[in-house]
């Protein structure tokens, strides 16, 4: 996941490199850093600068580990609630900027049978924490207790969408 801030470019061009650069699926947080260490900073034109989450989840073990800069989320939901897996902060990459991978690193545990999300703010803190904008945990455990038997990551990622599009026009509409 990525997230632009001040313009696209930095968000797409990191997304871009990840795609060049992802030949298999890294096996352990060493492995993930040395992907990412070798995105560097691409070139990209103006301000802008960008979220970046990136994990890696073993369903059969449950585990996972990932590097995280700034406010974008991975959380797994379940019947006991929504649980957020990465710190969430304030650090964006820009091309300028150094990504300190020690800072950003983190690991996780998901308990069977969760869904495992990962969104930007634009989903629980659209406008910067405006409640009535923004998606939040209540309306995430509405959605965990309407799912249906088949496709479930699909049916969730689209309702929450969905939700996530309809409170963004509520601020439109006021």
């Amino acid at each position: 996941v990525a997230d632009a801030h001040y313009g696209p470019e930095a968000s797409h061009a990191l997304m871009e490199r990840l795609d060049e650069h992802l030949v298999s699926i890294p096996h352990s947080l060493g492995e993930l850093a040395l992907l990412v260490l070798g995105l560097g900073h691409p070139p990209w034109p103006g301000t802008s600068a960008t979220t970046f989450l990136v994990a890696v989840y073993n369903q059969g073990t449950g585990q996972g580990f990932g590097y995280n800069w700034g406010d974008s989320s991975l959380c797994s939901l379940n019947a006991k609630g929504l649980q957020q897996l990465n710190e969430v902060d304030e650090e964006y990459i820009s091309a300028d900027g150094p990504m300190d991978i020690q800072e950003a690193k983190f690991e996780f545990q998901v308990e069977p049978g969760s869904l495992l999300l990962a969104y930007t703010d634009g989903v629980n803190e659209c406008h910067y924490r405006s409640p009535l904008t923004s998606v939040t945990e209540r309306e995430f455990r509405a959605l965990y207790q309407r799912l249906p038997e088949d496709d479930r990551a699909l049916w969730f990622g689209q309702q929450l969408i969905e939700l996530a599009f309809d409170r963004q026009g509520a601020r439109r509409d006021r």
